[in-house]
């Protein structure tokens, strides 16, 4: 029963997160061109992080098509409550982009941010997991990258699985790449 209050707390703040992206309650979308062209951008949004990533998942060539098509479509949005840490040790903030559902798949991608690496110093993608479902992000263990996806099994309700996988990453400055430290299977 303990995880009834997370799974709770997770539909307000995906009813939040949708609200916040989209002014207005809906799964809108408005038309923006920028200097990468014209693209379709949360509409209402305050955040300009947010459009940020928007654009730039979306110019990404190595997005998912399914995501691409439903960041374009507002089907799915970039969370707006982006996560910053020096996950890369450079001595700058990388940022974690949530890609979550308007509906009750939750976050669907997580991707990371930074200039790590990049001679132009240029934000990019440096880290991706874009076939998710209800996941949650956070930093743990010194600058680690964490990842939870409820494991679901027979007779499990979508808001209470019976346990969840957890997976870290460490970026590894040799070859400029998150590699996974640990996956457990925790029973909740």
């Amino acid at each position: 029963m303990r995880v009834l209050p997370t799974c709770l707390a997770l539909s307000a703040a995906a009813a939040a997160t949708l609200a916040l992206a989209t002014g207005s309650g809906g799964a809108a979308a408005a038309t923006t061109t920028t200097t990468a062209g014209t693209v379709s951008t949360p509409a209402g949004s305050a955040n300009p992080g947010q459009a940020f990533f928007h654009d730039a998942l979306i110019a990404d060539a190595k997005t998912l098509a399914a995501v691409r098509r439903g960041l374009r479509s507002g089907a799915v949005i970039v969370d707006p409550a982006t996560q910053y840490d020096d996950l890369t040790g450079d001595g700058k903030q990388d940022a974690v982009v949530r890609v979550h559902s308007t509906g009750a798949a939750g976050v669907t991608a997580v991707y990371v941010f930074s200039t790590d690496g990049s001679t132009s110093k240029k934000l990019r993608v440096v880290f991706r997991s874009q076939m998710l479902y209800r996941t949650l992000t956070m930093i743990a263990d010194g600058h680690r990258l964490q990842i939870d996806q409820p494991l679901y099994q027979a007779g499990d309700d979508v808001c209470c699985p019976a346990k969840l996988t957890r997976r870290r990453y460490r970026w590894s400055a040799r070859s400029h790449a998150f590699t996974r430290t640990s996956l457990e299977t925790i029973a909740l």
